[in-house]
This record gives C-alpha cells, structure tokens and sequence, in this order.
C-alpha cells in the first residue's frame, strides 16, 4: 500500500461512485483516504472478476448488522474484507459466508487488558501462562481469528468473542469449540514479518487460492507460510 503512487491511487478513485468519493474526502489523514479508495477498488476489481459484470454494475448492500454483501440478482457469492494500514485483504467464497481478518503484530496494545475484557477465561489463562517474548504473537493470533469468525458469522458486536474457545496450545493445530464454532474451519497465515491474516471459512471449502492483486488488472499467485489450521 505504501507504494502506491498518487497517480494510481486517483485512478482507482475514479472508480468510485458519488458517496464513496465524498466519504473519502472526509477522512483527515491521507493514509486513511488512501487505503478507503484502494479497498473499494479492490472490492470492485475482485467482485466484477468474479461475477462477470462491469464493476459500475454491481450493487453492494448491508445487512442489518452492517456486513456488506452482494445483491440476490448477483447470485450466490460471498466476501470480505479487512485492512491494516499497509494491507488490504478480501476474500471470497462460494460455498457460504467467509470472514477475514488482518493485524499488524507488533502494533501497541495492552495485551493483558483486552484478552480479560475479550478473551475466554481458558484462552486468557494461556496467554498469561507464556512467557512475555511470546505473548504478542499469541495474543495477535487469537485476535484474528476471533475477529475472522466473528465477521462470518456476521453479528458484529452482538456476538460476544469469548463465546468462541481457540486452542493454539499445539504446534501447528487450531481447537476451537463453543457457539456457531462447529461449522467452520480456520486458517492462520503469516502475511509478511509484521502481519498475520486469519481466514473463517465454511466446512464444504476444499480449496483455496491466494492472489496479490493490484487493480484494476494486474495480478499474481501469492504463496504465504500456513502457521496454523483446524
């Protein structure tokens, strides 16, 4: 995203409607404009991919909890979206709902004071039960896919996290048990040095493509470390 030139990101902005024009000239700082104006370029670049249309006529709606989604008249297509300040990410399934999530690890947070207010009283055990070298990481992957699996089931704040139960304590494996948890299964990968990217995804997935993509048509297949599954 930081390499993104001013020329490209004012063409992807011509690709915006009215609204999304006048929403993106809101934002105070350009960082935030930017990256508002890429994922909305992404978005119409992958959707128009998928669906065959031309992205001036896809209609994108929200449901009553505020997770977008595409027209019944676009057929059966399900996606997501999330961003960091240097990543935007979406993905798209076809089999049912799908959520994303991606964090930036080493982002200052206090790590102690969220997972007792967020975390299930287990998973809060574990994180204190770690050496301090390991909490981040451990507290970021949990967050992701938490917020992944929070934004598939698409309830927002209605649903509380710690109703869901992760289990990162084996090498590789991820556990997860309690409400809406047993239809899905979950990846965990490494984005780049300082982000991690966690994927909710239904139980009839069987294959999955990894794509960096530069709208509105450059492309590439992405390969990233695959850090953990269920």
């Amino acid at each position: 995203m930081q390499k993104a030139s001013e020329t490209l990101i004012g063409s992807w902005q011509q690709w915006l409607t009215a609204e999304e024009q006048q929403r993106a000239a809101r934002f105070r700082f350009a960082q935030h404009r930017r990256v508002y104006i890429l994922t909305r370029a992404l978005e119409k670049t992958v959707l128009s991919h998928c669906t065959g249309m031309p992205h001036e006529q896809l209609a994108v709606q929200r449901d009553r909890w505020g997770k977008p989604r595409l027209a019944p008249c676009h057929g059966k297509l399900y996606f997501n979206i999330s961003h960091t300040d240097d990543w935007v990410v979406i993905a798209v399934a076809q089999a049912g709902e799908i959520g994303v999530d991606v964090e930036c690890s080493r982002r200052r947070v206090d790590i102690a004071g969220v997972a007792r207010a967020f975390f299930h009283p287990d998973e809060y055990q574990a994180l204190q039960q770690l050496d301090e070298s390991r909490r981040s990481e451990y507290f970021f992957s949990l967050w992701t896919l938490k917020e992944a699996w929070i934004k598939a089931i698409g309830k927002g704040l209605a649903q509380s996290l710690r109703t869901a139960k992760f289990d990162l304590t084996t090498a590789t494996r991820i556990m997860v048990s309690g409400e809406h948890t047993e239809h899905w299964q979950f990846r965990l990968l490494r984005l780049d040095a300082s982000h991690v990217l966690a994927l909710c995804m239904p139980l009839a997935v069987q294959h999955m493509e990894l794509r960096y993509i530069i709208p509105p048509s450059d492309q590439s297949p992405l390969e990233l470390p695959l850090l953990r599954w269920s």
